[in-house]
């Protein structure tokens, strides 16, 4: 397969490295880019920006900065995006991903924040990340500006459901349930029973 057979010396060689990690006296060090998502991240803000804001949002130093992260300049010049990537959310991202997203669902979630409309995403109510889009005076037909926006898509069904956030809300509290939302739930349910029956054999 194009590589040559361990020879005495690899084996022994192993042998001694195995015996110093077992005990402790070599210590792995793992090198995390904390900025590794933001190209990831500016563009989705981005392409969702401009689908639900159109031009609005393209008059805005936000997109700007966004461009940045996508395409850095070769002077070095970091981007000054607004928000909260997936790494700086480890701590919180159990309680902001229950809180933001859905089981088995990418969730795009349009709220207003202060002075902003700002976007947090999350994948299977996890891996949570915030990123300002623009200021409140940017409008669109999709989202209502007293309750926001969400957009639930399920690749492995091959279905999408937008709603406000309000909605969604009132579904997982069980005060209003949303049909479409609810019929998901059921083949969720159905999935999670099937894969517990499959544990007990």
């Amino acid at each position: 397969m194009g590589f040559d057979s361990p020879n005495s010396e690899d084996l022994t060689n192993r042998d001694i490295i195995r015996q110093l990690i077992q005990k402790g006296s070599i210590r792995g060090q793992i090198i995390i880019d904390t900025k590794f998502d933001q190209r990831f991240i500016c563009k989705l803000m981005l392409g969702i920006g401009y689908a639900l804001f159109d031009e609005d949002f393209l008059e805005n130093s936000t997109v700007i900065e966004a461009r940045r992260g996508v395409w850095p300049k070769k002077d070095g010049e970091i981007s000054k995006i607004h928000g909260a990537s997936t790494y700086s959310l480890l701590k919180c991202h159990k309680f902001l991903g229950a809180a933001a997203g859905y089981p088995g669902a990418v969730v795009i979630t349009i709220m207003r924040i202060s002075d902003s409309w700002s976007m947090c995403v999350t994948i299977n109510e996890k891996f949570p990340f915030i990123i300002e889009l623009g200021p409140i005076t940017m409008t669109s037909q999709y989202i209502n500006p007293e309750e926001g926006y969400v957009l639930l898509l399920f690749p492995y069904i091959e279905e999408s459901i937008e709603l406000t956030a309000t909605a969604l809300f009132a579904h997982q509290s069980g005060r209003m349930k949303n049909s479409k939302l609810k019929q998901i739930d059921e083949k969720l349910e159905m999935a999670n029973i099937f894969n517990l029956d499959l544990s007990i054999v």
